[in-house]
């Protein structure tokens, strides 16, 4: 799967170089992190979130958790 192209053109806008790794998601959410020495590359991680007021894509960390009593 891309990403959305309004996240391409920011990352390109930004200089910053990406690429996508694709897995099944598991129990061992780590695995995939480990796999492909992610977690020292600054690997991100995106969530759709979604309210009455709409759509919204959260890209954050990939080693960390989103705690959505802060987001509310």
């Amino acid at each position: 799967m891309s990403p959305p192209v309004s996240v391409k053109q920011l990352l390109e806008s930004q200089g910053i170089n990406y690429r996508m790794v694709n897995y099944v998601a598991s129990e061992d959410y780590d695995q995939p992190l480990h796999a492909h020495n992610l977690r020292r590359k600054g690997a991100a991680k995106s969530t759709i979130l979604q309210d009455e007021a709409g759509r919204m894509m959260l890209i954050l960390s990939a080693d960390s958790l989103l705690d959505l009593d802060l987001v509310k």
